[in-house]
């Protein structure tokens, strides 16, 4: 019988049953040391568990995913059968999921989960039963063999929390002092982790505020990304006109961008191995200009120069700051993305945090040490109208070779981005359609891992956005798309924030819960001001598409609310043609939105191109 134990203020005495004295002993001894700081707060989920039924030999995954959900109640019906008395208090199996693995190593693979509340009951017993008394009808709706039936070891639905606090100095014994006493403790805790949650801030705001906002917050991430792309592949064949003039025609330009698109979204395709050695390798041509002029400039560096070109907006400081907000967070969208990944990172309880920090932190220096210079070397009338800032300042430094050096390097930078931000865009959608928000198509994965179907809609569609955007001044045009892109970037930046909020009180110390809090609302605040000072045209048709999501949501809760109640035959039940000619519709409809926003150009106007800068394109009044 184990002592001194105090839970949630009452006093118990704990029967265990062992062979071991000493763990009882040792069960008491640290009761007491919790006892003596407040004693054992505990809490308790609802008493759900799991039963899994895998299934193999199956031809079609996820059409059998389908007519399993399809058949939800009559499975439901028969698992209950099997105990009355559970149903009566209250219990019995109350939902099905249904998880495809189409490339393990037994071949294809669906296993379905029983979600089974047991009341009181331990369980094995009765939802091993119901297991077993599914199978037949499983192996009839999926035309495999029912393997497995068992109950599963993974209780993340049926939790019982206990926390305790117990200052580092009560740890101590004589052998070990609190602070090894601690640290072993994180060790062991370590080793129990569980798996990082992918999805980045899609993620963060459905498990914070709900599916919808969850949807929501990835569709138009989503979108934003792709729209980012679209901006990096105009921007890196800007700078490319300086070695190929063609370029500067609006169609051939286009159809660049089209190969480029198409050859990064393959390069994803052959695997996460291939984008990680194709993006280092461009990633050190892009840092080039910026290191080297953050590094070297200062020699050409002019005070006078700079102080004439502070603030020339004719606002006050807290409006011109505002201004320019969003196309200084351009150069910081990303920050995000080892968290959208990390489901295909290794390590990531590590290696996400330290990518996030050092990202930001590298980048801050970088960026704001080369555009400190080069706005006291190029005077700003010249800056305001430069396509190609680092490859001007090069050569007003160093002569018209180096600035071709420059522009090269920063072209093949911008270019090489595009490797993994489609690897992003990519995760994003098949983390939401791991979660039955985004159709089926974008979670099915190549043998590498990779959603390459979802990949290539991806691809499709910013297609169409090239097309779409065309203007005569590539310029204007990265100006509007990097906007676009910042302003549907925001609001999942705001969600983000707000979810750590809402979530961290689980997991955090009230110490550090309060100061991630304050860190937390100070990034949303920002964010909120970022958005205040965007231009005003390109947020209405922004926030239009962020209302209209309620209606993209309700098509697909209908939607799978038909297909679990049988009323929906599997694969759907419209003609393959009208899907995809919906589907058409559906991106033909984005990319007029894209039109209106971007600003549309009269044809015969589509005659010359201009380079596109890497930096934000002036404030209103800069000019003058």
């Amino acid at each position: 019988m184990a002592t001194n134990f105090q839970v949630n203020g009452r006093d118990y005495l704990i029967p265990m049953v062992v062979e071991e004295p000493s763990v009882v002993a040792a069960a008491s001894y640290m009761a007491r040391i919790a006892r003596d700081h407040g004693g054992f707060e505990t809490s308790s989920t609802a008493p759900l568990m799991r039963a899994q039924v895998q299934v193999l030999g199956v031809s079609d995954p996820y059409g059998a995913r389908l007519k399993l959900l399809a058949a939800r109640d009559e499975i439901l019906t028969l698992a209950n059968a099997r105990d009355k008395v559970l149903i009566g208090l209250g219990g019995g199996c109350k939902d099905i999921e249904i998880h495809v693995f189409p490339k393990s190593q037994r071949g294809p693979m669906v296993v379905m989960h029983l979600l089974v509340d047991v009341r009181d009951a331990m369980g094995a017993n009765t939802v091993n039963t119901m297991a077993e008394a599914v199978a037949p009808l499983v192996e009839q709706l999926t035309s495999g063999q029912v393997r497995l039936r068992i109950l599963s070891n993974l209780a993340d639905l049926r939790l019982a929390r206990a926390r305790v606090r117990v200052p580092e100095a009560a740890m101590a014994t004589k052998d070990f002092s609190g602070r090894r006493m601690i640290e072993g403790i994180l060790d062991a805790y370590e080793l129990a982790a569980i798996d990082p949650l992918a999805g980045g801030p899609y993620a963060y705001a459905r498990e914070a505020f709900g599916d919808y906002m969850g949807y929501q917050t990835n569709l138009i991430y989503w979108l934003a990304n792709v729209v980012g792309n679209v901006g990096l592949a105009v921007a890196g064949l800007g700078y490319l006109t300086a070695f190929f003039t063609g370029l500067k025609d609006p169609l051939v330009s286009a159809l660049a961008q089209l190969a480029l698109i198409w050859f990064f979204t393959y390069a994803n395709i052959l695997g996460p191995s291939v984008v990680g050695r194709l993006q280092s390798f461009t990633t050190s041509f892009a840092l080039v200009p910026i290191v080297g002029m953050a590094v070297l400039g200062w020699f050409w560096f002019s005070p006078s120069v700079y102080a004439a070109g502070w603030n020339v907006s004719g606002q006050g400081p807290f409006a011109a700051i505002g201004a320019t907000l969003n196309f200084t967070l351009w150069a910081f969208i990303g920050v995000e993305t080892a968290s959208v990944s990390a489901g295909v990172v290794e390590n990531p309880r590590k290696n996400v945090p330290i990518a996030t920090v050092l990202g930001v932190v590298i980048a801050a220096v970088c960026y704001v040490l080369s555009s400190t210079v080069i706005m006291g070397m190029i005077p700003n009338k010249e800056l305001i109208s430069s396509s190609a800032p680092f490859a001007d300042a090069a050569r007003l430094a160093l002569g018209d070779t180096a600035a071709s050096v420059v522009a090269a390097c920063a072209a093949i930078g911008c270019l090489g981005s595009l490797a993994g931000w489609t690897l992003l865009v990519g995760q994003t959608a098949k983390a939401a359609a791991d979660d039955g928000l985004f159709p089926n198509i974008f979670a099915r994965v190549n043998a590498k891992g990779v959603p390459s179907a979802g990949l290539a809609i991806v691809a499709v569609i910013m297609s169409v956005q090239v097309l779409a955007t065309m203007s005569p001044t590539a310029g204007e045009q990265f100006g509007k798309i990097a906007s676009i892109a910042v302003i549907m970037t925001l609001l999942p930046y705001i969600y983000s924030a707000i979810s750590l909020k809402v979530l961290g009180y689980k997991t955090l110390s009230p110490k550090d819960y309060s100061l991630y809090t304050i860190i937390a609302l100070i990034a949303a605040v920002y964010s909120l001001w970022a958005l205040v000072g965007s231009d005003g045209n390109q947020t209405r048709w922004s926030l239009i598409f962020v209302i209209s999501t309620m209606v993209f949501y309700a098509l697909a809760l209908n939607h799978k609310r038909d297909v679990e109640d049988g009323t929906v035959h599997t694969g759907g039940a419209a003609p393959v043609w009208v899907r995809y000619a919906v589907l058409a519709a559906i991106i033909l409809a984005l990319a007029g939105m894209f039109w209106e926003s971007v600003g549309k150009h009269r044809v015969d106007t589509l005659h010359t191109r201009s380079p596109s800068p890497l930096s934000a394109p002036a404030t209103p009044g800069t000019a003058n």
